[in-house]
């Protein structure tokens, strides 16, 4: 099960993502601003970031900057999902830059997010098995 944690603000797409991510191939977590969100993503180490631009405490934009200089997290890929619209290709560019692979403007339909997750997981790296305990191999 994929590990996917929401940055957003907006408690009745909170709700909707969680309805859409129940279906068991997803375990769904949930932030609502900027530092909660990096506080999350610290604590949780999801495989897939979904997050909004426009946070309180800091923007999404601030809390990608901050995920992508620490190493143990510079990796998880990150989708924003915002209804930034005030000089949207200029905003996309420079968040692009940044590292996200998708960018998704609102209103998004659940089915298509899905779809977007699925196969974002796809390339995600498959965990290795646990080893086995016991005495070291000589």
């Amino acid at each position: 099960m994929i590990r996917v944690l929401s940055v957003e603000d907006d408690h009745d797409l909170q709700r909707l993502l969680a309805l859409a991510l129940a279906d068991g191939e997803f375990e769904a977590h949930f932030a609502y601003t900027g530092p909660e969100g990096y506080d999350a993503v610290l604590a949780l180490k999801p495989g897939i970031i979904l997050c909004d631009l426009m946070l309180p405490g800091y923007g999404g934009q601030e809390l990608i900057r901050l995920l992508k200089e620490k190493p143990e997290t510079r990796d998880i890929p990150i989708v924003v999902v915002t209804a930034y619209y005030d000089s949207a290709s200029l905003v996309e560019s420079e968040i692009r830059k940044l590292g996200v692979i998708e960018y998704v403007r609102k209103p998004v339909r659940c089915g298509d997010l899905l779809l977007l997750l699925r196969r974002i997981a796809k390339d995600l790296p498959k965990p290795s098995a646990p080893k086995p305990e016991g005495r070291p191999a000589p």
